[in-house]
């Protein structure tokens, strides 16, 4: 059982690039990864699992990380790599430190990709496919960042694709592309996007990224006009988060994506005409709070 729970918890995204915490302006800027590997200050070298050495397994881990202003490592995301491997590699990062990044004379935080690789003997490849999708992931972010919509929906585009060949999870690029067109009012480059992002999601129970893959679709739906679709959405959204706060209700992150959801299914039930049901939505989303775990 505890197992179970801390592989949970690292596999949160804690408010990192998902799309609910990039709906309207992130607070957080994005750089590339090598613009971030010339800023260590101190790198603890992950442990390499003596199961994956019985096994032979050697390959890379992709982690997504945020950079307090501090330059602490504030939290961390698998992006992709062998499950053995994984677990060293977020103890691993969460002990790095890093140069202060200083934008207009204020301490910012950071979020980059990190490559950790793992090799039984023989140096690992370059690899050019990870390089091309960190640099059109940061210039997306920008443009997000900057609302000039309609220059990132085309620069967005590409990401799912680059994702493949770097074998990268596609569901983060799925998820970019559609906030893109979302925001450029393309709806329904934004709904296939987001479809993609779910279906890849879609058996993750229960995990945030699941979550945010319906509740993408549901308001696309909805932006779209099919508002019973919206509706069945916003509630499978709805369910995946409520069982993940119930999991791990000490999570600020949970709570902060079950509001929003619950805030945005009540605005697509008034504009359905279900005030009733709507109103008990706005109260639940008013009053849902962290708790420890010794509350549940």
């Amino acid at each position: 059982m505890r197992l179970a729970r801390s592989i949970t918890c690292w596999l949160l995204p804690l408010l990192f690039v998902g799309v609910l915490a990039a709906q309207e302006s992130p607070s957080v800027l994005r750089i590339t990864a090598a613009a971030a590997e010339q800023n260590v200050l101190k790198k603890v070298e992950p442990v390499y699992p003596e199961m994956a050495r019985i096994a032979h397994v050697e390959g890379r881990v992709i982690v997504g990380i945020i950079i307090s202003p501090e330059g602490k490592v504030s939290s961390e995301r698998a992006i992709s790599g062998h499950p053995i491997l994984i677990q060293s590699v977020m103890v691993a990062v969460n002990q790095w430190e890093y140069r202060p990044y200083l934008l207009e004379g204020k301490l910012r935080a950071v979020t980059a990709l990190v490559r950790v690789p793992f090799s039984l003997g023989h140096t690992p490849k370059e690899d050019p496919g990870f390089t091309a999708y960190d640099e059109q992931e940061t210039k997306c972010q920008v443009l997000l960042d900057q609302q000039s919509y309609a220059s990132a929906q085309q620069v967005c585009a590409p990401l799912p694709e680059l994702a493949e060949k770097a074998t990268f999870r596609s569901d983060i690029a799925y998820g970019l592309s559609g906030l893109a067109y979302f925001k450029a009012a393309n709806f329904h480059d934004a709904l296939v996007a987001w479809q993609h992002q779910l279906a890849i999601t879609k058996g993750w129970h229960p995990s945030s990224e699941s979550g945010e893959a319906y509740f993408n679709v549901a308001r696309a739906l909805q932006a779209t006009g099919d508002l019973n679709g919206a509706r069945s959405h916003y509630e499978h959204a709805v369910n995946n988060f409520e069982s993940l706060h119930h999991d791990i209700p000490e999570s600020n992150a949970i709570v902060e994506h079950l509001r929003t959801v619950l805030q945005s299914y009540a605005s697509l039930l008034r504009q359905m005409g279900n005030k009733e049901k709507a109103e008990a939505l706005e109260k639940e989303a008013e009053t849902i709070q962290v708790k420890s775990s010794q509350q549940k």
